[in-house]
C-alpha cells in the first residue's frame, strides 16, 4: 500500500467532497510501522496482546481510509462519461493484483518448494491442509469455521483475506453507486456490520468474533468515511489536533486495560475500529502536530513501506529462529 499515496495526488477537487486522505505524506507510513511493531512484539511474546488487536484495526481502517479515494477518483471519469464502469474495474482489479499478489503467492511457493526438501516441515503440512483457503484469500474463515484456531505462521493471513476480500466484493459496488451516494452508504453499512458483528460476538467464540470477515469490514468502513471526510473537516480539527491525539491514546490506554474481560473485548470490537478512524482523520489534520511529526522519521517512514511485506513473512521467521 505504499504507493497509494502517490496515486492520491491527482484526485478531483470539489470542496468539501475533496478526500482527506490526500493531505498524508509520510503519516501513514509512520503509523503502519508502530502498527507491525505491535503485532510483531505481541508474536514475539512480550505482553502486547491488546495493543496488537488495535494494532489490527488500525491496519484495517488505514486500508479503507486509502483505498475509498482511490475509488473516488476511479469513478469521476464514469460520471464525466469518459469511461465505463467495467474498465474502472478491470484496472482497478489488475492494479491492487500487481501490488498484492506476487509477495503473498510468493511466499506459499517458497513454502511448498521447502517442503519439497523437508515434507515433515510443519509450516509445509499447514499448507497442505489449508492451501485452498489460503490461495482464495479465505484464511480467516479456514481459522473461524473450520480449525477454531490459529495456523502457524499462516495465522496472519487472515486479516489479509479480510482486506481482499472487501476489495473484490465491495469496491467493483462503490464504482457503480454514484459519489454523492457513498458517505450514506458507509454510514449505513457501518451500523448494519455493528450489528452483525454483535450477533457474531453472541454466537461465536472470541476468536470467531475477532476473525470474521464482518469485523474487518466494520473497520475498514470506517477508515472509508474517514479517508472521504473533507478538507472543511480537516480546517476544523486542525487546531484540536494535538488534544483529540492525546484523547484517542487514553481511549487505547483503557480499552487496553479493559481487554482481558469478555465484556472490554466486545466492546474493543465496536470500539476500536472508531477511534481507529478517529486517530486517521486526526493525524491528516494536525499538519503541525509535534506529536503527527514523529510518525515521519525516517526509520518508520521506511519501516511503513515495507510493512506489507514485513508484516506478511515475520511469524515465518519468528517460527524459524525458533
Amino acid at each position: 500500500m505504499g504507493d497509494e499515496r502517490a496515486d492520491l495526488k491527482s484526485f478531483h477537487r470539489s470542496g468539501d467532497h475533496r478526500p482527506l486522505a490526500e493531505a498524508q505524506g509520510n503519516r501513514l507510513d509512520g503509523l503502519r510501522a508502530l502498527c507491525a511493531l505491535a503485532v510483531v512484539g505481541d508474536h514475539c511474546g512480550l505482553p502486547l496482546d491488546a495493543l496488537s488487536l488495535i494494532a489490527v484495526w488500525i491496519f484495517f481502517a488505514i486500508s479503507g481510509f486509502l483505498i475509498f479515494p482511490i475509488l473516488f477518483r476511479a469513478r469521476q471519469p464514469i460520471e464525466n462519461d469518459q469511461t465505463r464502469v467495467l474498465e474502472e474495474i478491470r484496472l482497478l482489479m489488475t492494479d491492487r493484483a500487481l501490488r498484492i499478489l506476487p509477495i503473498y503467492y510468493g511466499i506459499l511457493l517458497a513454502v511448498w518448494l521447502w517442503g519439497q526438501v523437508s515434507p515433515q516441515d510443519e509450516q509445509y503440512l499447514e499448507l497442505l491442509k489449508g492451501w485452498p483457503w489460503f490461495v482464495t484469500y479465505t484464511t480467516n474463515l479456514y481459522i473461524t469455521h473450520v480449525i477454531h484456531d490459529w495456523v502457524d505462521a499462516f495465522s496472519v493471513f487472515w486479516s489479509l483475506a479480510i482486506e481482499k476480500q472487501f476489495y473484490f466484493l465491495f469496491a467493483p459496488c462503490f464504482l457503480m453507486l454514484p459519489s454523492r451516494l457513498w458517505r450514506p452508504a458507509l454510514i449505513t453499512g457501518a451500523l448494519l456490520l455493528m450489528v452483525i458483528v454483535l450477533v457474531f460476538y453472541r454466537h461465536d467464540t472470541e476468536l470467531g468474533s475477532y476473525t470474521n470477515s464482518f469485523s474487518g469490514f466494520y473497520a475498514i468502513s470506517l477508515g472509508g468515511l474517514a479517508g472521504l471526510g473533507g478538507y472543511n473537516l480537516q480546517v476544523k480539527l486542525r487546531r484540536f489536533a494535538d488534544p483529540l491525539l492525546l484523547a484517542l491514546m487514553a481511549l487505547i490506554v483503557i480499552s487496553s486495560a479493559l481487554h482481558g474481560s469478555p465484556k472490554g473485548f466486545m466492546l474493543s470490537l465496536f470500539s476500536l475500529p472508531l477511534i481507529a478512524g478517529a486517530l486517521l482523520i486526526t493525524t491528516a489534520s494536525a499538519q503541525l502536530s509535534r506529536l503527527v511529526r514523529l510518525l515521519e522519521v525516517w526509520p518508520l517512514h521506511l519501516l511503513g513501506i515495507v510493512s506489507y511485506g514485513f508484516y506478511i513473512i515475520h511469524l515465518f521467521g519468528i517460527l524459524l529462529a525458533g
